[in-house]
């Protein structure tokens, strides 16, 4: 997921934030502002543009959650893919 908040550094900037669950960008102050798609990359330059782009064709592309993540990391209150942990 990607979250932002008003920079606590810099006057008038963003400050950016990535995460696989909710509710670290809930803890950290940030605004939950959506999910990274599978084989999505992010650039976001030093002037705060951000770029997105697919890094593989659409039919090559697929979701393929971690178990592993859902079952030993996650926490209740989180979003993960969109769906209520």
């Amino acid at each position: 997921v990607m979250g932002t908040r008003k920079s606590s550094t810099v006057d008038g900037k963003i400050d950016y934030t990535f995460a696989s669950e909710s509710v670290a960008i809930d803890t950290l102050g940030f605004n939950l502002v959506r999910d990274v798609d599978p084989a999505e990359a992010i650039v976001i330059t030093m002037d705060g543009q951000v770029h997105t782009r697919r890094c593989l064709p659409e039919d090559k592309i697929s979701l393929t959650p971690c178990i592993f993540e859902h079952v030993y990391f996650a926490r209740p209150d989180s979003i993960m893919d969109g769906v209520s942990v």
